[in-house]
């Protein structure tokens, strides 16, 4: 049995007092569709619609929502891989949008992504040993070939695969397997932040406990901050310290993991842990995942969100009533730790304290 396989691992807390790693303010990202001739101009979609977070070293931080709602919009926002429409990025307290492009491939260094398919994130013609030697030349790591193998090899036994797999191809390994060699390539420039998009979702059920505690585990010894982007709830339960919830590319709804998960604000929240069923799982009714009704509907058209709460056409809330189609909430405090966008919020849960 491998050591991520071998049991749970304890989460890594940051240590109070430190500036965030990470900070995330007011980010928009917008996407205008080309004007046709003498069509009139379409509103842009708003995949990421002022959104805002923080992330300390060591800590990792679940980004959950259903498909389309701006998650892997946003990964590449803070990277600028997709420049944004504006807000603010700072990493290590510098304000990324300010960088110019060597001071951006410094950053891509100390903060890296794992993508969500392992196959289509490889190279099909290099071997496995020459991929991860390439990212180690490029950043100029472990000078000579000599020390460019020795790497390899670390990093291979680092993601729980052996030397010799240095002389294999990506399409002799499993899904994975492959998703091991993502995660080692990642590890290869020593970040100080993954950002993890969906690197589950792509693999069985069986393998997936595999690679989310190989990446605790890493997490912990190297004491790296993770983004960790998911739509599975289940999968965002079992890696994080904090939850936060996307809808429309807004943040509904943020807080501890063990709070979202024993005692959810906002119906959003509500409605995804309700379509995620968890063994052992009480609702404070006490009927367990059944009371939580499951989301229907589909998300609005990003180019046109509904006015009020972007939420409140597909809301199962008996609470929703006609102040939540004018009133646009912003995300406020909720008790010491919580943030929920919810103009209902008050007495949306039994235990709103």
């Amino acid at each position: 049995m491998s050591q991520e396989e071998e049991g749970p691992i304890p989460e890594t807390r940051p240590e109070e007092g430190s500036p965030p790693l990470l900070e995330v303010a007011d980010l928009r990202s917008w996407y205008h569709a080309p004007r046709r001739f003498l069509s009139p101009s379409r509103p842009p979609v708003r995949a990421v619609d002022g959104v805002s977070f923080s992330l300390h070293r060591g800590e990792t931080l679940g980004l959950v929502g259903e498909s389309g709602c701006g998650k892997s919009t946003l990964a590449r926002s803070i990277l600028h891989l997709i420049r944004p429409t504006g807000g603010r990025v700072l990493f290590d307290g510098v304000d990324v949008g300010t960088m110019d492009r060597r001071a951006l491939r410094s950053l891509r260094r100390r903060a890296q992504i794992i993508f969500q398919d392992p196959f289509s994130s490889l190279n099909p013609r290099l071997r496995v040993g020459g991929a991860l030697e390439e990212v180690l030349r490029v950043h100029g790591l472990a000078g000579s070939a000599r020390a460019r193998r020795e790497r390899v090899r670390e990093l291979l036994l680092m993601v729980g695969l052996q030397p010799d797999d240095a002389h294999r191809f990506p399409h002799q390994f499993s899904g994975g397997q492959c998703q091991r060699i993502g995660i080692a390539r990642a590890l290869a420039v020593e970040p100080d932040l993954l950002i993890c998009d969906e690197p589950v979702s792509a693999l069985d059920v069986s393998i997936r406990a595999q690679i989310l505690n190989l990446l605790r585990r890493l997490q912990r010894e190297l004491e790296l901050a993770c983004l960790f982007i998911a739509h599975d709830l289940g999968v965002v339960e079992h890696v994080s310290n904090r939850v936060a919830v996307m809808y429309l590319g807004r943040i509904v709804e943020t807080g501890p993991m063990a709070e979202i998960f024993e005692n959810p604000l906002h119906p959003y929240t509500r409605s995804l842990l309700a379509s995620a069923p968890r063994l052992g799982a009480a609702t404070p009714d006490g009927e367990g995942n059944r009371a939580w009704r499951v989301l229907a509907g589909e998300p609005p058209d990003p180019r046109a969100p509904p006015s009020g709460c972007p939420f409140h056409p597909r809301c199962p809330s008996p609470l929703r009533d006609v102040a939540c189609e004018q009133v646009v909430p912003t995300l406020e405090p909720h008790g010491k730790a919580r943030r929920v966008s919810c103009i209902k919020v008050e007495t949306t849960s039994e235990d709103s304290t």
